[in-house]
């Protein structure tokens, strides 16, 4: 059947159990083979010398040259045949090792080498064309925006497979005695488990006809993506970084026997801990590389991969804790390769032009396998040459190994400098994105946001919504400002206190603002508020275009939070609006606004709506108001909760606190017999001499705003007297700012 000219997510999407369940039989085929460390050991059990074993690693890698020359065919042949067809063989020849015995009983141990290089050979041959269909083809039948995702439920799948297939490994290697009998078995497991592979990639779409017919990939083309100056730099990262990490993860199984003095079966179970660390953090890189972009996800895995040249080195030998650290090393470095693998795939394909992808994957995969066949290769070398090499530094005993710990972190370090130099374009920055996961809760901010992708029902959504403001944890940005237009009214009003408890990142700040730009509605209060708590300056504009929105009750809502953004610009306005509007209930929000923004002008204003207030709250909040302007609202808050707890012992204690400010002897006096009073409840007394403590205060010291409030303070204590609790405490916040400014 003809391929279809285009083909839409849905049914790509639809495929994709196909292509996960081949790639993780795939794994399985290249663990029971080549891959694992069953055939690291295989190789010694051949008795190949360090050298060797590194040219036979290298082979795969390198056939990757023969990349850029098979583009042509592979577009005539189309993408999709062409990776069957190879794949197929690639299968069959590793079926051919299961003559090695045979070879070496006829021909002697010496020709096993030329025959398993051969074997290999012709393997990294039919792979390399393969692989050059399988590029073009996977980015075309794997949705952009899922690609991050893809990568990391396919990586959880096949790292399930490769635990259990790990411990096989481990029991028939432990279990089958000595000689090549047990590695015969795994090569035989291999070869079933690739032909079914290639059964299930026979399932996934193939390739869409429109988007090959102009693709070429000469040598003119191979320049112009030389000429590319970002995916230039990104091939020499990937290069060095390629190069540190093969080079030494290649040898680490026979590093772990021969040095660390494993079992060859531990030896194998250690692969367990690297597929745990990569199957726990799956999911996460492949989501994050789908929402902060590749390249923090691969500075994130450089960085983890150049903690392991130290792991290795710092391991113990021949200790009851080598096994369980090396574990730990095992399992940093399952998180370390994915999410370097997750990164710089999604780099690539995400990355390279629609209108020229052949010659870009082509060029690349001949690039990276050089890369990769340089790693092994070289890293035999180096063992062969400081074979002899011992002694020890400080604390770490030196061996052939610690040359190559060496290089490879210079290596690592190297490729972690030139991917850092990319461009980022719409990516999160590597300092932001580790930022996020100091921030907040991470753990439980991400489980939040999960059970809130998975909530049907509003009661569910409004507790993980609000359980993600509880978190602050960076990851939740993308779900609190979806939920920001949820249809369910509670919902979106608690995405929007949520918001307001977080971190003022600008994609947050963003999201309200464009809710300010719709019509008023009930929730418009709830962004104004939560704008002033957030403290961004870019809500100011839109802040005060809402003073004349027409609604009064919003009007005051913006006043408040403007006054929040220390916006003191506005104070001649809300001065204005202080006096003309008639509600008293919204005076007190302008009065709060110009207290908080050092309106002194409204003292006067101010005063006269604290006489007409008839509500304990509303007068206690226009006095705090008050406090303010007369300098800070220290000592006011801090006595506003005794007084209202215990008045007589609350102003008791309040009075005494006035009277430690000054030594004037008659004013000590007026201010105990005050103290006295109030704590015998005797509130008139104690407000007669409140009033004297007035009238002896020094001429001419305080300033003409203190001065002004003390004398409004002192007519309502007149007019009200006791009658007021609230009119009392204003009178002695005041009475402490003019005795503190002697």
């Amino acid at each position: 059947m003809a391929a279809k000219a285009t083909l839409t997510d849905v049914e790509k999407i639809n495929k994709m159990p196909w292509m996960i369940t081949g790639d993780a039989l795939n794994v399985g085929f290249f663990l029971f083979s080549l891959s694992g460390p069953a055939f690291l050991l295989f190789l010694d059990e051949l008795g190949f010398e360090s050298g060797q074993i590194g040219i036979m690693l290298s082979l795969v890698p390198f056939f990757g040259i023969f990349s850029p020359f098979m583009g042509k065919f592979v577009i005539r042949t189309g993408y999709k045949r062409t990776f069957l067809i190879f794949r197929t063989l690639r299968t069959s020849f590793i079926g051919l090792i299961l003559f090695t015995p045979l070879i070496v009983s006829r021909f002697g141990p010496d020709s096993s080498f030329l025959y398993v290089a051969a074997v290999i050979a012709g393997f990294a041959l039919a792979r390399s064309v393969s692989e050059t269909a399988s590029f073009p083809w996977f980015k075309m039948v794997i949705p952009s925006s899922m690609r991050g995702r893809f990568g990391a439920i396919g990586g959880m799948v096949s790292t399930f497979a490769s635990i259990f297939i790990s411990l096989i490994s481990a029991y028939i290697i432990d279990q089958g005695g000595s000689g090549l009998g047990r590695f015969i078995l795994l090569f035989s497991i291999a070869v079933t488990l690739g032909y079914l592979s290639i059964a299930m990639y026979t399932q996934v779409p193939q390739e869409a006809t429109m988007q090959t017919a102009n693709e070429s990939a000469t040598f003119a083309d191979l320049r112009l993506v030389f000429k590319d100056r970002e995916f230039f730099n990104y091939m020499l990262g990937v290069t060095f970084v390629s190069i540190g990490g093969v080079s030494i993860i290649s040898f680490i199984p026979l590093f772990m026997e021969k040095e660390i003095g494993l079992s060859e079966g531990r030896v194998v179970a250690l692969s367990i801990g690297t597929h745990v660390g990569a199957l726990l953090t799956s999911y996460l890189w492949g989501w994050t590389a789908d929402r902060y972009g590749s390249k923090p996800i691969m500075q994130t895995g450089i960085s983890f991969m150049w903690l392991l040249p130290v792991l290795w080195i710092t391991l113990p030998a021949n200790s009851p804790l080598s096994f369980p650290l090396a574990i730990v090393a095992a399992f940093v470095t399952g998180i370390a390769t994915l999410a370097w693998q997750i990164g710089w795939t999604r780099y690539i394909y995400n990355n390279t032009p629609e209108s020229n992808q052949t010659p870009y994957m082509t060029l690349f995969f001949a690039w990276w396998g050089i890369a990769l066949g340089i790693g092994p290769v070289l890293a035999g070398q180096i063992l062969e040459i400081f074979d002899d090499l011992t002694g020890s530094i400080w604390i770490w005993e030196l061996n052939a190994y610690t040359p190559l710990f060496a290089l490879s972190f210079v290596l690592i370090g190297t490729g972690f400098f030139i991917i850092s130099r990319l461009t980022p374009g719409d990516d999160t920055s590597f300092t932001q994105f580790t930022g996020m996961f100091l921030r907040g809760n991470m753990i439980r901010g991400i489980e939040s946001l999960i059970q809130y992708n998975f909530s049907g029902v509003e009661e569910k959504r409004l507790v993980n919504t609000e359980k993600m403001g509880d978190y602050r944890s960076p990851f939740s940005h993308n779900e609190l400002l979806e939920a920001l237009y949820d249809p369910s009214f509670n919902v979106r009003n608690q995405a929007i206190n949520s918001i307001s408890r977080m971190a003022p990142e600008p994609e947050l700040i963003d999201g309200l603002l464009d809710m300010l730009e719709d019509d008023p509605s009930e929730l418009s209060f709830v962004v104004t508020r939560a704008l002033g708590r957030l403290g961004d300056k870019r809500a100011i504009k839109p802040l005060r275009n809402y003073l004349n929105s027409g609604y009064h009750l919003l009007e005051a809502n913006a006043a408040r939070a403007l006054a929040m953004l220390d916006d003191k610009e506005i104070v001649p306005e809300l001065l204005l609006k202080l006096r003309q509007e008639p509600n008293p209930t919204l005076r007190v929000a302008y009065a709060t606004a110009l207290g908080k923004l050092g309106g002194t002008k409204s003292i006067p204003d101010l005063f006269d709506l604290l006489a007409e207030l008839h509500t304990e709250v509303q007068r206690g909040e226009v006095g705090l108001a008050l406090a303010r302007l007369s300098g800070d609202e220290e000592f006011f808050t801090n006595q506003w909760r005794a007084v209202r707890f215990d008045p007589t012992t609350g102003f008791a204690q309040a009075m005494m606190a006035v009277q430690r400010l000054t030594n004037d002897t008659a004013f000590v006096e007026l201010a105990t017999e005050a103290a006295s009073h109030f704590a015998e409840n005797e509130m008139v007394e104690a407000v007669e001499k409140l009033l004297d403590m007035i009238e002896n205060l020094p001429a001419g010291i305080l300033d003409p705003n203190l001065d002004l409030m003390i004398q409004r303070s002192k007519g309502l204590l007149d007019e009200y007297g006791h009658k007021r609790p609230d009119y009392m405490l204003l009178t002695l916040h005041l009475l402490s700012k003019a005795l503190a400014s002697e």
